[in-house]
């Protein structure tokens, strides 16, 4: 048994850190701290008879410049059967304050495998994305399963999340995703590959596998709404979906998440973006275990 609880700490306080991730003992339990704020935290008590171990890893201090910690997985669990499939899932409480979220079984990979450890796929940078408290639309570009998708509609204040991904079996995975956990109408799904024509596109599911042929589309003749936060990862496709979506950059100058293999893709997005006002904030979310697989570099207008 844990509970969630809000302690106010003094800064004087000995708080023992480890990789940035607070760790106070409090008589006779010990406190798993998250994010400092302020002078207090969100914390996560455990009773030392019951207490189990929370994995805890560092992190770039992004919050200000001060030192920030995330919580990792501390979760209970219950097995819950989908009628509609007959198919078996978890429901988890994630550490990381999140609201409940049910993990289809179906959802594999390595995205699923994040999931069923009660772990968000690039929780890192989708934590930061929370502490910006933006409203709106958002804008999902390369949405695959869904994991960037269902947690904006379920942890950020976006009032509408759309979603553009073209893979089939992708769709699938994120119908159900979205549909246990009651999204299908918060979430739009846009069944193409963002592109800077309206024409077919050859694109990669993941860097090195081989190309397939799928419907192309302008984001600018896709979508009409403004936009307030876009993230786009679509496998060295960047610069051309930018390119189909520069009337929404200029119109709706959306905080921008964008990812890059490499020096010269960076180059190219910056290509493309800073014509319109874009900058890098100098803050991105690099490789390495439970972060992005590629660097995500943040941009703003």
């Amino acid at each position: 048994m844990f509970w969630k609880i809000r302690y106010q700490i003094r800064l004087n306080n000995p708080l023992r850190i480890q990789n940035l991730f607070f760790i106070v003992s409090w008589h006779d339990s010990t406190v798993y701290g998250s994010r400092l704020r302020n002078g207090s935290f969100d914390i996560v008590r455990l009773a030392r008879r019951q207490r189990t171990k929370c994995p805890h890893a560092a992190l770039p201090p992004w919050l200000n410049g001060s030192a920030a910690a995330e919580p990792f997985l501390i979760s209970r669990r219950r097995r819950v059967c989908y009628p509609w499939n007959n198919t078996m899932g978890e429901v988890l409480n994630f550490a990381m304050p999140t609201k409940q979220v049910t993990v289809p079984a179906t959802l594999g990979g390595r995205i699923g495998g994040e999931l069923h450890q009660g772990r968000w796929y690039e929780e890192r940078m989708l934590s930061y994305i929370a502490s910006l408290g933006i409203a709106g639309t958002y804008l999902d570009v390369g949405a695959n399963v869904g994991n960037h998708s269902v947690f904006f509609a379920l942890n950020t204040r976006a009032e509408k999340v759309i979603a553009v991904e073209p893979t089939s079996k992708a769709i699938r995975l994120m119908g159900e995703f979205l549909a246990a956990n009651d999204l299908t109408e918060k979430v739009e799904i846009l069944p193409y590959a963002a592109s800077d024509e309206n024409a077919p596109v050859e694109v990669h599911s993941v860097v090195g596998a081989a190309p397939v042929l799928l419907e192309g589309r302008r984001l600018d003749d896709l979508i009409a709404c403004p936009i307030t936060l876009m993230k786009i990862d679509i496998e060295g496709a960047e610069p051309a979906a930018l390119r189909g979506a520069e009337r929404i950059l200029r119109e709706s100058r959306p905080r921008l998440f964008a990812e890059a293999h490499g020096e010269k893709e960076r180059s190219a997005i910056r290509a493309v973006i800073e014509p319109i006002g874009y900058r890098e904030t100098g803050r991105y979310f690099a490789v390495g275990k439970l972060r992005n697989l590629s660097p995500t570099y943040e941009y703003v207008a």
